[in-house]
């Protein structure tokens, strides 16, 4: 008989439940805007990152959320290869950029969403 593992799938919100309100619904604000931008990428969690994943049937890994102490990180995937006119992107890393969030007042959702759309063709 072959034993079975099952991994039980984190929740987004079994990723957040250990943060302060403030970070937890800057997140789902973010994790808000993301489907309704861009409404057919599937959003899985990463519990090793800690964070939750946006990824498209073409495009592939599209960006994540990463939930930290006191802000949320979006984070590109292909970052390096986005045009940033609005110079928001920060990273220094070989193919990730990153966009980091402390309050809803810093939520560029106008920026956002051009990279958002911008990546979706790289």
């Amino acid at each position: 008989m072959i034993n079975q593992i099952y991994i039980q799938q984190l929740t987004p919100e079994d990723i957040l439940k250990n943060h302060s309100e403030s970070v937890q619904k800057l997140t789902q604000d973010l994790r808000a805007f993301i489907k309704k931008t861009i409404p057919n990428l599937t959003e899985s969690t990463y519990p090793g990152w800690h964070g939750i994943g946006f990824k498209h049937k073409d495009a592939g890994y599209i960006c994540g959320i990463f939930p930290r102490d006191d802000s949320v990180r979006l984070l590109f995937e292909k970052g390096v290869s986005l045009f940033d006119p609005y110079g928001i992107l920060k990273g220094d890393g070989k193919r990730t950029r990153y966009i980091e969030i402390y309050d809803a007042i810093s939520i560029l959702y106008r920026q956002i969403k051009y990279l958002l759309l911008n990546a979706l063709e790289l």
